[in-house]
């Protein structure tokens, strides 16, 4: 009998299982490909031009990010709802040869299934609803064409403060990411829905003053205000 309960704590310690109270939102991170591949120089040509997905990852309540809980779901290419569009805003952006994937649809599976394996197991969403709220989300925001509307700051432009993670471009910071915080569903929203990030700061962007830089080109340059 004592065997069996020290078993059975160590199952627990090792294995715990989680609930959605113990989360305390989600960061919906985006990949501006430009960026990406500046710093990944065998990423995946010809080099899409909108922000794509990174992931959609769940965060503690202690503020940490949370990884590879325990999970029974496995993920599976026919469960994954509408691959088209999936594929169009959420493509693995490493080149092929990079990790020997044989094609596109290959490469973008392994990159869902890492991000659903790391971060998804601990969402408490099946994969459908996991995916699929991260491509609402997305699109919901439409953050191109937002700053193409105009060169004022991020948060005017979409309504919430992000976190940008950038990459140096001759002293000048480069979007390399963007990072939005969504708050959990409550009876008053019950949906996931973007709300602006507090408390964390933005990543190498200070640049000449506030200026970001889609390109290299300065074809698009975004005004971020911190507050």
């Amino acid at each position: 009998m004592k065997v069996a309960l020290i078993v059975l704590l160590t199952l627990l310690v090792v294995f715990p299982v989680y609930g959605e109270e113990d989360l305390r939102s989600f960061t919906l991170v985006l990949t501006w490909p430009n960026g990406f591949c500046r710093v990944n120089p065998n990423c995946y040509r010809p080099v899409p031009q909108d922000f794509t997905l990174h992931g959609f990852w769940p965060v503690w309540r202690n503020g940490s990010n949370a990884e590879f809980c325990p999970s029974n779901t496995r993920l599976r290419l026919e469960n994954q709802g509408d691959i088209t569009s999936l594929s169009q805003h959420w493509p693995s952006l490493c080149g092929l040869e990079e990790l020997g994937h044989k094609n596109q649809r290959e490469a973008n599976f392994d990159f869902w299934k890492y991000q659903w394996n790391k971060h998804g197991t601990c969402s408490n969403l099946d994969p459908l609803v996991y995916f699929h709220t991260a491509l609402r989300l997305k699109n919901e925001i439409n953050l191109l064409n937002a700053l193409r509307l105009s060169m004022s700051a991020i948060k005017k432009q979409t309504g919430y403060r992000p976190v940008v993670k950038c990459t140096k471009l001759s002293g000048r910071g480069l979007v390399l990411e963007i990072h939005l915080c969504v708050d959990l569903p409550t009876p008053q929203f019950p949906i996931y829905r973007l709300v602006s990030c507090t408390n964390q700061r933005s990543i190498d962007c200070h640049g000449d003053g506030t200026n970001i830089y889609l390109s290299a080109q300065n074809r698009y340059q975004a005004l971020v205000t911190w507050t």
